[in-house]
């Protein structure tokens, strides 16, 4: 499946990627639900033809059958569905480990640096580096907790079940700037591609901005 993944650009979805979503849908019918359900930390509802997935503080449910995944009752948006298609048929089931690691200690990740880091770690910084105290409170409506040791300020955030994701910002002072980190458990490259883990940390990122109040990543402030 790593093999045929693009990297996903959320500003720039088209056909391919309504490609990707419709062969990861034809891989997951292929797939044993009960079995993909206990590597990713999922429940397998029989009853309904249904796997339900926590995500963000949220609840996602795929429909097996057509591979439709609803989060909060409703479709989810197609970078979130390839995601969580991606999650399913990559996961290995490997249990989290507490050790954490940077992008850059991800195989591939120093290619995927520089776009990863514009994409990411700035944005957050732009919006939260100057009062990092505000994290937290943006971060709690997606499930967020404080993580202490990390960063200034740092909160952690359930992605998937055995995907967490850690956050930590320094808010700098009149001699060096604001700086911040993100942190993916050592097992993250055993749950998705480092593509995927690009867009779904862009995806978190956008979603704390928008708790914040501060609207789309790359905006100049």
């Amino acid at each position: 499946m790593s093999g045929q993944s693009r990297e996903l650009n959320l500003d720039s979805w088209g056909e391919a990627h309504r490609e990707a979503y419709r062969r990861a849908v034809a891989h997951l019918a292929e797939r044993r639900p009960e079995a993909v359900a206990s590597l990713v930390g999922g429940c397998w509802v029989a009853d309904t033809g249904e796997l339900h997935l926590p995500f963000l503080g949220q609840q996602l449910r795929v429909k097996w059958r057509q591979g439709d995944v609803l989060l909060g009752g409703r479709p989810a948006p197609l970078a979130v569905s390839i995601i969580v298609l991606h999650h399913l048929l990559e996961s290995t089931g490997a249990e989290v480990q507490g050790r954490w690691i940077t992008f850059k200690e991800i195989s591939g990740g120093s290619v995927y640096y520089p776009t990863y880091r514009a994409r990411t770690i700035e944005p957050l910084v732009r919006e939260f580096g100057r009062c990092p105290q505000r994290l937290l409170p943006a971060a709690v409506p997606l499930g967020g907790v404080e993580l202490a040791g990390v960063g200034r300020v740092g909160v952690l955030l359930q992605v998937f079940p055995r995907f967490p994701l850690g956050i930590g910002l320094w808010p700098g002072d009149e001699e060096v700037p604001p700086s911040g980190t993100i942190l993916y458990d050592v097992t993250a490259p055993g749950h998705l591609p480092t593509e995927d883990i690009v867009v779904v940390t862009e995806l978190v990122v956008r979603k704390l901005l928008q708790c914040g109040g501060k609207g789309r990543v790359g905006e100049k402030r």
